[in-house]
């Protein structure tokens, strides 16, 4: 058994999740039992969220647009890491020991390398198509096209594969691999600089960047919206409200003790539309506000514990942390490939159409 101060294995999002092995993180029957059940909770919700995804986006055309593209790679790197990486992980955590084999640790690992950092960089790219909606939207529209998309995809996958693949060619330490009973990911320091950072600090980096600028255009707009004008008494101006979406509202406005009932009665119409309008636009923005403080909060809190351990604990081999909460890290980690369905799809109207459409037609089908 390996001890958990020296020793960090790939198991959470994208490149290093801590070994536990020594003191294992579930020692006793009630954390074996708990383990179980949790594990293949996640695991079965992940596994059912993401391939409905996948399922509605090949089956329902009206979805079908390069930015759902972005979403269905989302979703197959989660639903591998939900198929490939979790059950293995779940077995090494209770039997407390690796049983399949030095060559199958090497692939377990790789995959589970390639799949987690494939899903934080497609939500990096997520991130920058919807940044490249908001502030190019004229421009950008255009270029928004499946085969941009597609390329976007493939460079995921690439990257993901660069970040995983050298450990196969080499770049471990020699004690990697010398206790056949434990399957732990490269220890090189270079190697865990360079897998962390690029696998996780750099698409960080990025997502914060993005995802504040577009929270600020957010709040911008709803003060915009909050002081614009309504109907002036008194003026023969036109007022233009800026709503959602570049959608604007002209409000006629005179003084309304001079004007004839019909005349006063469309005003008082169109006034009242603009403020409805008004009052839609500002509940729309401020829920995709929330909804980007959701996205950055989620993604922060599964993978920034987990990553800060994978730095820290190969350069700190005095550094003891309790095997529980590094594997409680791991398996943090690997919850957001569950919450990713919910947070980018289930929160989407078109998708929940479409899942509810899928789920009507197998069942329907199955009776």
């Amino acid at each position: 058994m390996v001890t958990t101060e020296l020793v960090m294995e790939n198991n959470s999002s994208s490149t290093i999740v801590p070994t536990t092995r020594a003191g294992a993180v579930f020692s006793t029957d009630i954390y074996a039992i708990l383990a179980l059940i949790a594990g293949c909770f996640l695991i079965v919700l992940s596994v059912f969220g993401n391939s409905l995804v996948i399922i509605a986006l090949k089956l329902e055309k009206n979805i079908k647009t390069a930015a759902n593209y972005l979403i269905g790679s989302l979703a197959l790197s989660d639903l591998l890491v939900s198929l490939l990486v979790m059950p293995i992980r779940l077995a090494y955590d209770l039997t407390e020991t690796w049983i399949f084999g030095t060559i199958f640790c090497d692939v377990w690992i790789s995959l589970d390398v390639l799949c987690c950092t494939a899903s934080i960089l497609n939500l990096t790219v997520i991130a920058l198509d919807r940044y490249w909606a908001i502030t190019k939207p004229l421009e950008y529209v255009s270029k928004r096209t499946p085969r941009r998309a597609a390329w976007m995809i493939v460079s995921v996958w690439i990257i993901s594969a660069l970040v995983s693949i050298p450990p196969l060619f080499g770049w471990r330490t020699p004690n990697d691999r010398a206790d056949p009973n434990v399957c732990n990911i490269s220890q090189d320091l270079a190697y865990t600089i360079y897998s962390t950072l690029f696998a996780f600090y750099v698409p960080l980096s990025i997502i914060i960047f993005v995802y504040c600028r577009i929270f600020r255009a957010a709040r911008m707009r709803i003060r915009r919206n909050q002081v614009a004008p309504t109907a002036t008494r008194g003026s023969n101006t036109r007022v233009t409200t800026p709503t959602v979406g570049t959608v604007s509202a002209q409000i006629a406005t005179t003084d309304n003790l001079h004007l004839e009932p019909q005349k006063q009665e469309r005003v008082n119409s169109m006034s009242s539309r603009g403020n409805d309008m008004r009052a839609i636009s500002l509940a729309r923005e401020r829920k995709a506000a929330k909804t980007l403080g959701i996205i950055i909060g989620v993604f922060i809190v599964c993978w920034l514990p987990f990553f800060i351990f994978a730095v820290v604990l190969p350069f700190c081999a005095s550094c003891q942390v309790h095997p529980v909460v590094l594997g409680f890290f791991a398996w943090l980690g690997y919850m957001n490939s569950m919450l990713n369905p919910i947070i980018y799809t289930f929160s989407n109207k078109e998708f929940k159409k479409a899942f509810l459409r899928v789920l009507r037609c197998r069942l329907n089908h199955h009776w």
